[in-house]
């Protein structure tokens, strides 16, 4: 029998929860408000299972969580009825020395703990085009996005605090499926 090559994926897709699709501070938060195994309090925003459900499905995307919630992630997944996305976040005090002694950064720059986690992760996905889903970025990874660009690699830095993002992602759209794939469609064509 002969092993077929696995085909790397087109997009590494960085999703944080908290900011991107569980949102509390919207005026409809108090209907969308959610605790999960008694203790995670979640806002889910109206496209959640369906952005989930179409990450899981693309093949051409690598979805990987990068929020706090951690291997905690994975209620989401559960939720939307998909398999449970890879965890970059966080890295352990070892992998941090390691991604901060080789990966995608100019020597000069100074970098957040998230930054650190999508350099260690990409080491393996150096071909991929990048989308990072945030709630707001710090400068430094707008400096790595730039030097990445810089070295070939493409990268598109979803910022959900700002227009028109959070528009898109907090409405209640008559048609979830079609809009989550506009959504996509929008985050994978975007310069940032």
């Amino acid at each position: 029998m002969i092993a077929r090559e696995k085909k790397q994926p087109t997009f590494i897709w960085f999703l944080d929860i908290d900011g991107t699709i569980s949102i509390p501070n919207l005026s409809d938060a108090n209907e969308r408000f959610e605790v999960w195994n008694n203790y995670l309090p979640a806002w889910p925003i109206p496209m959640a299972n369906t952005l989930l459900q179409a990450l899981d499905k693309h093949p051409a995307i690598h979805p990987v969580w990068l929020s706090a919630w951690d291997n905690r992630a994975w209620l989401w997944n559960d939720r939307a009825g998909t398999r449970h996305f890879p965890v970059a976040y966080y890295l352990s005090y070892r992998q941090r020395r390691y991604a901060q002694r080789y990966f995608c950064h100019p020597p000069h720059l100074r970098m957040d703990s998230k930054l650190f986690a999508v350099c260690y992760y990409l080491r393996k996905f150096q071909e991929c085009e990048v989308v990072w889903m945030e709630d707001g970025f710090a400068p430094e990874t707008y400096a790595w996005a730039n030097y990445a660009r810089t070295q070939g690699q493409i990268v598109h830095l979803i910022d959900t605090n700002i227009q028109p993002t959070l528009s898109l992602l907090r409405h209640h759209h008559q048609n979830l499926e079609a809009q989550t794939y506009r959504f996509m469609h929008w985050c994978l064509t975007m310069v940032s």
